[in-house]
């Protein structure tokens, strides 16, 4: 995960991962699906793009570089993207709660709702804020700013060169709300996936049976006949000659007699 080139600290994490190895026995990362978990035990993020962006945009410092404790996350990805289901981070008295969408490309497509004190904001975060409730207000929903402010981001762009655009959090709105466009993205990954591997596989049976096909023709072309053959080379007998054979054997066992017998019964 990308991530990890800008994460210093402890960290635990169980995957489970199936797909394909190419011709050169490197994984074909399109085939890849699977899930897992990551527990960040303790951590120091620091020079993370995603996270420069919003204490740029929001004008707040202490978002630079965070200190992180006790982060469990879960993930799945299939076709080529990864979702990570919602989970919180704390930050002094910043709370950040995020889930979305990122690609194996490093395509971003993440809802964040963050509950940030104005205290910590400088004066370009506040007049974001003071902006937005403006906005809200001149529909005709009254709203003041308090201590603390509740904002939505939605996250794009890619985890070099991202993009975010800030709103006010609604009532009652969740996460998951947020999340819907990601999950119904994701859900077509595990359709298109689980597609792909169907056709790779009918395609191997296909070769497969094109390739008996080929070896039957040769066969009727030069002549060959089936054998088959057991460790010391000899042609299997047909099992009817095997059982007449037996027969005979038998039939000879008893009617020889052997001189010690012959020798008793004089």
């Amino acid at each position: 995960m990308p991530i990890g080139k800008y994460l210093a600290g402890k960290l635990t994490s169980v995957l489970s991962a199936n797909g394909k190895l190419g011709d050169d026995m490197s994984i074909d990362m399109s085939t890849i699906s699977g899930n897992g978990n990551l527990f960040l035990i303790e951590g120091f993020l620091s020079k993370f793009a995603p996270l420069d962006k919003i204490a740029s945009v929001l004008n707040v410092k202490a978002l630079e570089q965070i200190s992180l404790k006790d982060v469990k996350t879960f993930f799945e990805f299939s076709n080529g993207k990864l979702l990570v289901k919602p989970f919180t981070v704390k930050v002094k008295d910043i709370v950040m709660e995020i889930g979305g969408l990122q690609g194996f490309d490093e395509s971003l497509n993440y809802a964040i709702n963050l509950k940030l004190p104005r205290a910590l904001m400088g004066t370009q975060g506040n007049q974001l804020v003071n902006n937005l409730f403006a906005a809200v207000n001149a529909k005709g929903i009254p709203l003041k700013p308090g201590d603390f402010v509740n904002l939505k981001l939605a996250m794009g762009g890619t985890i070099r060169n991202p993009t975010i655009k800030v709103d006010l959090k609604q009532t009652g709105e969740t996460l998951a709300d947020q999340m819907k466009e990601q999950v119904k993205d994701f859900a077509q990954a595990k359709i298109d996936s689980a597609k792909n591997a169907a056709k790779d596989t009918l395609t191997a049976i296909k070769k497969q049976l094109g390739d008996a096909a080929k070896e039957e023709l040769r066969k009727k072309l030069f002549g060959i006949k089936d054998t088959v053959v057991v460790k010391d080379s000899t042609p299997v007998k047909n099992p009817q000659d095997k059982t007449k054979e037996s027969i005979k054997g038998l039939f000879d066992n008893l009617l020889k007699k052997k001189p010690k017998d012959t020798a008793n019964k004089q």
